[in-house]
Protein backbone atom coordinates (compact mmCIF):
# COMPACT_ATOMS: atom_id res chain seq x y z
CA UNK A 1 0.00 0.00 0.00
CA UNK A 2 1.15 3.81 -0.56
CA UNK A 3 0.02 6.63 -0.53
CA UNK A 4 -0.73 8.95 -4.04
CA UNK A 5 -1.58 12.29 -3.37
CA UNK A 6 -4.34 14.03 -6.06
CA UNK A 7 -4.96 17.84 -6.69
CA UNK A 8 -8.51 18.62 -7.25
CA UNK A 9 -9.51 22.57 -7.62
CA UNK A 10 -5.67 23.65 -6.50
CA UNK A 11 -5.79 21.79 -3.22
CA UNK A 12 -3.87 18.49 -2.37
CA UNK A 13 -5.60 15.36 -1.07
CA UNK A 14 -4.11 12.07 0.04
CA UNK A 15 -5.41 8.64 -0.76
CA UNK A 16 -4.21 5.27 0.54
CA UNK A 17 -4.02 3.12 -2.89
CA UNK A 18 -3.34 -0.89 -2.84
CA UNK A 19 -2.15 -2.81 -5.93
CA UNK A 20 -4.08 -5.97 -6.80
CA UNK A 21 -3.18 -8.24 -9.47
CA UNK A 22 -5.48 -9.52 -11.76
CA UNK A 23 -5.82 -11.28 -14.90
CA UNK A 24 -5.29 -8.65 -16.75
CA UNK A 25 -2.40 -7.10 -14.77
CA UNK A 26 -2.31 -4.85 -12.01
CA UNK A 27 -4.40 -3.24 -10.97
CA UNK A 28 -4.64 0.12 -8.44
CA UNK A 29 -7.90 0.29 -5.74
CA UNK A 30 -8.23 2.88 -3.52
CA UNK A 31 -8.87 1.89 0.23
CA UNK A 32 -8.82 5.59 2.16
CA UNK A 33 -9.33 8.71 2.24
CA UNK A 34 -6.96 10.09 4.25
CA UNK A 35 -7.61 13.77 4.28
CA UNK A 36 -6.20 17.16 2.56
CA UNK A 37 -2.16 17.21 2.83
CA UNK A 38 -1.15 19.80 4.97
CA UNK A 39 2.29 20.60 4.65
CA UNK A 40 3.95 22.29 7.86
CA UNK A 41 7.21 24.29 7.07
CA UNK A 42 10.24 23.75 9.09
CA UNK A 43 11.73 25.47 11.82
CA UNK A 44 13.85 28.19 9.98
CA UNK A 45 16.09 27.70 7.20
CA UNK A 46 19.73 28.67 7.68
CA UNK A 47 21.78 29.23 4.93
CA UNK A 48 24.48 27.47 3.89
CA UNK A 49 28.20 28.00 5.37
CA UNK A 50 30.92 29.70 3.88
CA UNK A 51 32.53 25.73 2.99
CA UNK A 52 36.66 26.16 3.35
CA UNK A 53 38.04 22.72 4.00
CA UNK A 54 36.06 19.16 3.86
CA UNK A 55 36.22 18.44 7.87
CA UNK A 56 35.07 22.47 8.49
CA UNK A 57 32.06 21.86 5.44
CA UNK A 58 30.82 18.72 6.60
CA UNK A 59 30.59 20.03 10.03
CA UNK A 60 29.43 23.28 9.20
CA UNK A 61 26.54 21.44 6.96
CA UNK A 62 25.43 19.33 9.53
CA UNK A 63 25.36 21.60 12.58
CA UNK A 64 22.63 24.03 10.05
CA UNK A 65 20.92 20.34 9.62
CA UNK A 66 20.62 20.61 13.66
CA UNK A 67 19.74 23.64 13.57
CA UNK A 68 16.90 23.39 11.51
CA UNK A 69 15.66 20.53 13.96
CA UNK A 70 16.04 22.67 16.65
CA UNK A 71 19.22 21.67 18.04
CA UNK A 72 20.98 24.17 20.28
CA UNK A 73 24.63 24.29 20.91
CA UNK A 74 26.11 23.99 24.00
CA UNK A 75 29.51 22.96 25.69
CA UNK A 76 30.88 22.01 21.87
CA UNK A 77 27.41 19.46 21.90
CA UNK A 78 24.51 20.07 19.76
CA UNK A 79 21.30 19.32 22.17
CA UNK A 80 18.18 18.67 21.84
CA UNK A 81 15.90 17.13 25.14
CA UNK A 82 17.81 14.17 25.85
CA UNK A 83 19.74 13.89 22.67
CA UNK A 84 23.49 15.02 21.72
CA UNK A 85 25.45 15.11 18.77
CA UNK A 86 29.01 15.75 19.16
CA UNK A 87 30.89 16.98 16.37
CA UNK A 88 34.66 16.16 17.58
CA UNK A 89 34.22 12.65 18.01
CA UNK A 90 30.77 12.19 15.73
CA UNK A 91 28.94 10.46 18.51
CA UNK A 92 25.46 10.92 18.28
CA UNK A 93 23.02 10.16 21.79
CA UNK A 94 19.96 10.08 23.53
CA UNK A 95 20.50 9.37 27.82
CA UNK A 96 24.66 7.81 26.69
CA UNK A 97 23.35 5.46 24.55
CA UNK A 98 24.23 5.17 20.49
CA UNK A 99 21.14 6.30 18.66
CA UNK A 100 21.02 6.83 14.42
CA UNK A 101 18.83 10.42 14.28
CA UNK A 102 17.05 10.44 11.23
CA UNK A 103 17.37 13.69 8.89
CA UNK A 104 16.16 14.33 5.93
CA UNK A 105 16.47 11.18 3.51
CA UNK A 106 19.10 9.42 5.93
CA UNK A 107 20.45 8.67 9.83
CA UNK A 108 23.52 11.06 11.53
CA UNK A 109 24.96 8.03 13.45
CA UNK A 110 29.15 8.17 14.43
CA UNK A 111 29.38 5.85 10.84
CA UNK A 112 27.69 7.85 8.56
CA UNK A 113 29.68 10.94 10.21
CA UNK A 114 32.95 9.56 9.92
CA UNK A 115 31.97 8.47 6.55
CA UNK A 116 31.27 11.65 5.36
CA UNK A 117 34.23 13.28 7.20
CA UNK A 118 36.74 10.82 5.65
CA UNK A 119 35.52 11.23 2.47
CA UNK A 120 37.91 9.70 -0.56
CA UNK A 121 38.24 10.67 -4.11
CA UNK A 122 37.34 7.61 -6.78
CA UNK A 123 38.94 6.89 -9.55
CA UNK A 124 36.61 9.29 -11.78
CA UNK A 125 34.90 12.38 -11.89
CA UNK A 126 31.67 10.59 -11.76
CA UNK A 127 32.78 7.69 -9.22
CA UNK A 128 33.63 10.87 -6.83
CA UNK A 129 30.59 12.33 -7.33
CA UNK A 130 28.34 9.82 -6.79
CA UNK A 131 30.43 8.42 -3.50
CA UNK A 132 29.85 12.02 -1.81
CA UNK A 133 26.52 12.68 -2.97
CA UNK A 134 25.89 8.96 -1.17
CA UNK A 135 27.95 9.48 1.67
CA UNK A 136 26.33 13.21 2.59
CA UNK A 137 22.59 12.02 1.73
CA UNK A 138 23.29 8.79 4.34
CA UNK A 139 24.29 10.97 6.91
CA UNK A 140 21.14 13.39 6.47
CA UNK A 141 22.70 16.63 4.73
CA UNK A 142 20.55 17.75 2.53
CA UNK A 143 22.65 20.08 -0.18
CA UNK A 144 21.72 22.80 -2.74
CA UNK A 145 23.25 21.51 -6.07
CA UNK A 146 26.16 24.57 -5.41
CA UNK A 147 26.85 23.71 -2.20
CA UNK A 148 27.46 20.17 -3.32
CA UNK A 149 29.35 21.39 -6.51
CA UNK A 150 31.58 23.85 -3.47
CA UNK A 151 31.64 20.59 -1.49
CA UNK A 152 32.74 18.12 -3.98
CA UNK A 153 35.90 21.07 -5.33
CA UNK A 154 36.60 20.73 -2.14
CA UNK A 155 37.89 17.72 -2.40
CA UNK A 156 39.57 18.15 -5.78
CA UNK A 157 43.45 18.16 -5.85
CA UNK A 158 44.24 21.87 -6.56
CA UNK A 159 45.76 22.29 -10.03
CA UNK A 160 49.45 24.47 -10.29
CA UNK A 161 49.87 26.25 -12.69
CA UNK A 162 53.55 27.04 -13.30
CA UNK A 163 54.46 30.53 -14.76
CA UNK A 164 57.18 29.88 -17.45
CA UNK A 165 58.97 32.99 -19.09
CA UNK A 166 60.27 32.99 -22.26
Amino acid sequence: MFVRVKKISGNDYAYLVENAWTKYGTRQRVTAYLGKVIRPKTVEEYPYPELKNHKQAIQELIKRELQNKGFKEEDKLWVLEDLSVNLESGEVKKKNKDVALGMNEGFLTKATYQQALHFKLGETHDESAKALAAACLEAGIKLSDAAFVRLFELQQPQETTTKVEY
